[in-house]
């Protein structure tokens, strides 16, 4: 290596089957201006005298802060772990970890169990490590002899063979494309390994300058202010009961928007991407002070506040730490998205901008396609005497404010969900007086009827307008009144049985073991008699709602709810926001937006009617994902298929739901080796071909029968 060189140009020297043993001294195999750390094959452990051991060099002018983590020495494996803290490091890593393994090839002796075996132990071990340092940047490398080694989200880097025509030494890395060149070198001495020469090729993992994020103080005292201001606002000199309920809506608004900026100010912070979420802004003072004691010369005082940044770190540290442990407790869905992001799932909608060839206005005209040329308001219902009653309380009221999620960002009117939560007592009486003007007059708001849609990737990478989902952010206040209606109209009105989105103790599970029972109860009866399930697929279900033909689902209740709901639905004004640029408005008079508390209700109170008329047809709906099963034992069960499908295709087109023909599909189920024969089914003059899966809500029967 000397005579080579080699080491002039290498920061880590790594040398498996080194055959050194605790006989030969480390001043024998010193290399000048490297520290050397070995793990010297043990006789008794390994059961071979000769062979094996591994021999790891570090550069002293890349780092001297070096130290031994763990060495392993058996008859299948060798390891060694070294942890090294560079000089200099970029910010996305705090030191590394390098782990040098050798796996002794012992020809056609070798059990598959064996190999299995030692692969979980090095996978096991590189495991511990990552848990152990998740901000370290880990090296797996070795002579692994074709040892079946699965590492989850590492990279092999060396891409040249090492002996004869196989690549037997590797190694291993989380960072894409961390090599540039791997540069294939000769065998040092009697070795029949070539010497694999790897070029780092650093790419910092953030690029993307600083960002300012303006963020409001939520002390204790701004708290209380803001509390203080509100307690002694006197509400009757701001709003009359002369004013209109847009104009009430307005000021109350706009009176709130004031005082939050008036007791709760707003500071500009400086967010690097890799910024640690643990680092807090007296650290950032710690560090600071600490380097110009360094560069005063003042020892003394450098030491002292080194010391007391490391005991702010660990205390940092261990405060962020308990707060994730309670973030992931206490809701299940919050500890799922955490273990996607530790596990680097990607996904499946990516927040990443939008790419610029599709534009708000297109965006916007997009999903407002369905909208008709009448746009004349619906006649209001008449009052229903045997109607329940809606009434609107001080506490109901206050319940609901109080279950703001404070995470939730400000709608289109400004006002901030935190704000609204934080002084929900004192904001519950004139916000109840809003929504009992806002009944009584069967009036929404219009600042409660604009929405800023934003436009959600249904795919990674979408490349028409049909691959975006318009999800509308409207005002918490709007929200907090539909929340209200929501209980009362649950309560009162009927919903299909076989509906199961968006119900208390109803889940998909439940859909799928209706279907999963209806089949298989019917199969069981006969080995002649089989199933056909319709999988139905809506174009834009939630847009293309028709407020005419729903309210008359709706005349069973309270008069003010209906036309309050009505209200609600029509006139609505829209924009689209596609990366910080916002499209022109629209009004619309047709749908109901996406991302509102009561638009799933509404849905499922609008197909209502689509129910099955024949015995041995069963119509099941998760939201808008909808499958007609047909039991089939002869011709006329068969032909009854039909007619079912042929009246459900009829009433779509009344209720203006528009169906996907193209989307559609049909499975067979019978328990015959040889299915009987499918006379082809037509819906709307396109040929539904039978399928043997189907991707929804409803489909996994797939994974629940075997017939």
């Amino acid at each position: 290596m000397k005579t080579k060189r080699l080491h002039n140009q290498s920061q880590i020297i790594c040398i498996t089957e080194s055959w050194l043993k605790p006989e030969i001294t480390k001043s024998k195999t010193e290399l000048e201006g490297y520290d050397q750390f070995r793990n010297d094959r043990d006789a008794e452990a390994s059961g071979k005298s000769q062979g094996g051991g591994i021999l790891v060099y570090i550069d002293r002018k890349w780092a001297t802060n070096n130290q031994v983590l763990f060495n392993h020495t058996d008859k299948h494996c060798e390891i060694l772990t070294v942890k090294s803290r560079p000089h200099w490091l970029p910010r996305e890593f705090t030191s590394i970890i390098s782990i040098s393994c050798y796996t002794p090839f012992t020809g056609q002796s070798r059990l598959k169990q064996d190999a299995t075996n030692t692969a979980k132990f090095i996978s096991s071990h590189v495991q511990q490590m990552e848990t152990k340092y998740p901000n370290s940047c880990i090296l797996v490398m070795g002579d692994f002899n074709q040892l079946p080694l699965r590492l989850s989200g590492y990279y092999q880097t060396v891409t040249k063979p090492t002996r004869g025509l196989k690549t037997l030494d590797k190694c291993y890395t989380r960072i894409k494309g961390a090599y540039s060149h791997c540069n294939q070198l000769a065998q040092l001495g009697d070795s029949d390994h070539h010497v694999m020469h790897l070029i780092p090729s650093y790419k910092p993992l953030s690029k993307s300058k600083p960002t300012y994020i303006n963020r409001r103080i939520y002390s204790d005292e701004n708290c209380d202010n803001l509390k203080a201001c509100f307690d002694t606002t006197e509400w009757d000199n701001l709003i009359t009961d002369d004013d209109d309920i847009d104009t009430k809506a307005d000021v109350i608004t706009d009176y709130v928007k004031f005082c939050t900026d008036l007791c709760i100010p707003v500071k500009t912070v400086k967010k690097y991407a890799n910024q640690k979420p643990w680092m807090t802004r007296e650290l950032l003072d710690l560090i600071d002070e600490k380097q110009q004691a360094h560069v005063d010369g003042n020892k003394k005082l450098y030491h002292k506040l080194k010391k007391k940044l490391t005991r702010g770190m660990k205390k940092s540290r261990a405060k962020y730490t308990h707060k994730i442990q309670e973030h992931l407790a206490d809701d299940p869905a919050n500890a799922w998205n955490d273990i996607k992001k530790l596990t680097g799932l990607p996904p499946k909608n990516s927040n990443s901008p939008i790419d610029n060839s599709f534009s708000p206005d297109d965006l916007n005209s997009f999903f407002a396609r369905f909208e008709k040329s009448d746009t004349t308001s619906p006649s209001p219902a008449d009052p229903n005497p045997i109607a329940p009653t809606f009434n609107i309380t001080e506490d109901a009221v206050l319940k609901q404010l109080k279950r703001l999620n404070s995470r939730k960002g400000a709608g289109p009117d400004g006002l901030i969900p935190k704000v609204i939560k934080l002084c929900a007592d004192q904001l519950a009486p004139i916000i109840t007086r809003l929504f009992k003007t806002s009944l009584d007059s069967e009036t929404t708001p219009k600042i409660w009827k604009t929405a800023t849609i934003k436009p959600l990737p249904k795919i990674t990478k979408p490349d028409q307008l049909k691959h975006f989902r318009p999800i509308a952010l409207t005002s918490c206040l709007c929200k907090t009144m539909e929340r209200l209606l929501k209980t009362y109209i649950t309560e009162n009105t009927p919903l299909d049985k076989y509906q199961f989105a968006y119900r208390a103790r109803r889940s998909t599970q439940d859909a799928v073991l209706c279907l999963t029972t209806t089949v298989t109860n019917f199969i069981d009866q006969h080995s002649s008699y089989y199933a056909r399930c319709l999988f139905l697929d809506f174009s834009s279900a939630f847009n293309t709602i028709d407020v005419k033909h729903l309210l008359p689902e709706l005349k069973h209740l309270d008069s003010h709810v209906i036309n309050w709901v009505a209200s609600f639905l029509t006139c609505r004004t829209q924009r689209t926001i596609v990366n910080n640029t916002m499209s022109k408005s629209i009004t619309t008079y047709t749908g109901t937006p996406q991302g509102s508390v009561l638009s799933p209700l509404l849905f499922s109170i609008y197909t209502n009617r689509l129910v099955s008329e024949c015995s041995n047809v069963t119509i099941l709906k998760y939201a808008d994902d909808t499958c007609i099963i047909g039991c089939i034992s002869d011709d006329n069960d068969l032909q009854a298929y039909f007619n079912e499908i042929s009246r459900v295709s009829t009433l779509c087109k009344q209720l203006d739901l528009s169906l996907n023909p193209s989307k559609t599909q049909e499975m067979l189920l019978c328990t015959k080796r040889d299915k009987p024969d499918s006379t082809a089914l037509e819906l709307d003059g396109i040929e539904i071909k039978l399928c043997d899966n189907v991707k929804g809500e409803l489909t996994d029967i797939l994974f629940l029968i075997s017939l």
